[in-house]
């Protein structure tokens, strides 16, 4: 199997756009190499995909580690949601995204059939019965360290601006359709939901917000005198797989 050759995010080209979709289907093939387990499930649901294989040369995709799924249960909600938003080809990268799932299918090795792994969001792919989950998702919160919104009803406050833009955003990239929205999103939005702090300094959560907006993934930034206060990461980031080369530091309250 040829893998797919993955820029660091600080190679990425300012002439050469990545779309989120294929930043997501390029993280979920990544993530086969850690949980086999995953692979097989992969290979099955990628027969749900309507776009056929073509076979042509793929660009150089952005690759992020923090986009990796947090378990296989994530992994497993994010193809549905992703292989929906595939077939409805409403979305910058479907094509390319399908594409490159299809190329990693095709050179798959197969096994046995399994019993699909049940527990997912409710999705439009057809013969797939799955049920709905509501489990406990986080939210990061990034502190400016020289920031006085450590504690109290300050960082409350914070909490509820920054809550409030995650959703906002990830709406308006849903095109207003609550059904189209992120499995972790919408997790968030309507099931148990935690935030976990974290403090960093002032330059690199710009670093950090400007690593999310070249892959387009949804944040939010709170600033005060044109210095950022604190960054929101959606619940899709997952920020156990780049804490440390983020320098981030737990914030306890």
């Amino acid at each position: 199997m040829q893998k797919a050759k993955l820029l660091p995010v600080e190679a990425k080209n300012k002439f050469c756009e990545f779309s989120y979709l294929e930043s997501l289907g390029v993280a979920l093939i990544e993530y086969t190499v850690l949980n086999p387990e995953f692979g097989e499930e992969l290979r099955k649901l990628c027969s749900q995909i309507r776009y056929g294989y073509q076979g042509r040369e793929l660009r150089e995709s952005l690759y992020s580690s923090w986009l990796l799924p947090a378990n296989l249960e994530v992994a497993l909600q994010r193809t549905v949601w992703l292989i929906n938003q595939i077939n409805e080809d409403k979305v910058l990268g479907a094509r390319d995204t399908a594409e490159r799932l299809l190329e990693w299918e095709r050179n798959y090795p197969h096994k046995s059939p399994k019993q699909l792994i049940v527990g997912l969001a409710a999705t439009s792919i057809p013969g797939l019965t799955l049920g709905k989950v509501s489990k406990l998702t986080n939210m990061a919160l990034i502190v400016n360290k020289e920031s006085s919104f450590k504690a109290g009803t300050e960082l409350v406050r914070l909490v509820v601006r920054a809550s409030q833009g995650i959703v906002s955003k990830s709406l308006d990239k849903a095109r207003g359709s609550v059904d189209s929205l992120e499995p972790e999103v919408a997790m968030w939005m309507y099931g148990d939901r935690e935030v976990d702090f974290h403090q960093a300094e002032g330059e690199q959560i710009r670093k950090i917000k400007f690593e999310l907006d070249k892959a387009g993934a949804v944040s939010e930034i709170i600033r005060k005198d044109n210095k950022p206060q604190a960054l929101a990461l959606s619940p899709v980031v997952n920020v156990s797989a780049v804490k440390e080369s983020w320098n981030l530091e737990s914030l306890k309250n």
